[in-house]
């Protein structure tokens, strides 16, 4: 269990007046489903930000051994630790992402994704510079939006959050991890009904950890 779930847990904690008693290790098993996984990475891939339920396209392999393989390696190796909305190994994500700006600075997806590197590092200033570069880059990169929402949502900034989020959505109505996450910010904000709609349109998107948690514990019908 992630310090980060753990943050969420006490937040949750919080804010529980006018709502279900859930106990901590509930709570904390809930926060595992739901936002464990609440981060996106974008793909290694040149070129428009690919929508999150797409696999990404195969690149065609470069010789093997040369400087050019090898360069075009680095942000495909950062992608390969990703799992289950973290890094397995951030610093070794973070020496390949590091590499991958310095051969490529004006690729959003690799800003996007050296900022989870910093976000599971719990270099938080750093993360949210990296996903402002990646919206500066790319206005329209839904994952970077939903990631810096992400940030503002630990630091309690829900407003911010929101704002994220609603971004996303407006962006790509079809991403189920936008709903969630804003379900969450509008569970923090005593707004259950709108809460309880969020994570049942994420269901009907296929994430259904959302409204299933709030239906166990009464929050949602």
């Amino acid at each position: 269990m992630t310090k980060l779930m753990t943050v969420w847990s006490i937040i949750f904690i919080v804010f529980m007046v006018g709502t279900p008693l859930v106990g901590t290790a509930e709570l904390m098993k809930m926060v595992a489903t739901v936002q464990g996984k609440g981060f996106d990475v974008g793909s290694f891939q040149k070129g428009k930000t690919i929508k999150p339920w797409n696999k990404p396209k195969i690149v065609r392999p470069r010789t093997k051994g040369t400087s050019a393989q090898k360069d075009s390696d680095w942000h495909k190796n950062a992608v390969a630790l990703w799992k289950n909305g973290k890094y397995t190994n951030p610093r070794q994500a973070l020496i390949y992402l590091n590499k991958a700006v310095a051969k490529d600075p004006k690729f959003a997806n690799v800003y996007n994704n050296r900022g989870n590197a910093y976000r599971d590092l719990k270099q938080y200033l750093k993360a949210l510079n990296d996903y402002n570069k990646a919206i500066r880059l790319n206005p329209t990169h839904v994952k970077a939006y939903n990631n810096r929402g992400n940030i503002y949502y630990e630091q309690k900034k829900y407003q911010e959050a929101l704002k994220d989020y609603n971004k996303c959505i407006q962006l790509n109505p079809k991403y189920p991890l936008a709903f969630i996450n804003r379900g969450l910010v509008y569970y923090q904000l005593k707004k259950k009904p709108q809460a309880c709609k969020d994570f049942q349109k994420a269901c009907t998107l296929g994430d259904c950890d959302g409204i299933n948690w709030a239906k166990g514990k009464g929050i949602c019908k």
